[in-house]
């Protein structure tokens, strides 16, 4: 898997028909009371799962980081940290 292949999102067929369906239904809803409470939910839950996606990435950041140290030590001292490759 090459770097940051996991962050790709390649839904399935029936997924992608799901999330179709699902957003004609509010589309198609008449009750503007229902899908403005509906709206202001969803508002707030965006909100909340992109403050864990970004604190999520920094952290696995760190991480992959770390990793490449631990695999590739700076054995010469005198050699910036970019070059270690």
């Amino acid at each position: 898997m090459a770097f940051a292949d996991w962050m790709v999102v390649v839904p399935t067929l029936e997924q992608e028909l799901e999330l179709e369906k699902q957003a004609m239904c509010i589309r198609e809803d008449d009750n503007h009371k229902e899908i403005a409470e509906l709206c202001a939910q969803l508002t707030k839950q965006t909100w909340y799962q992109q403050q864990i996606i970004k604190q999520s990435t920094a952290q696995i950041i760190l991480l992959e980081a770390k990793l490449v140290c631990m695999e590739h030590p700076v054995n010469q001292p005198n050699r910036p940290w970019w070059r270690i490759f």
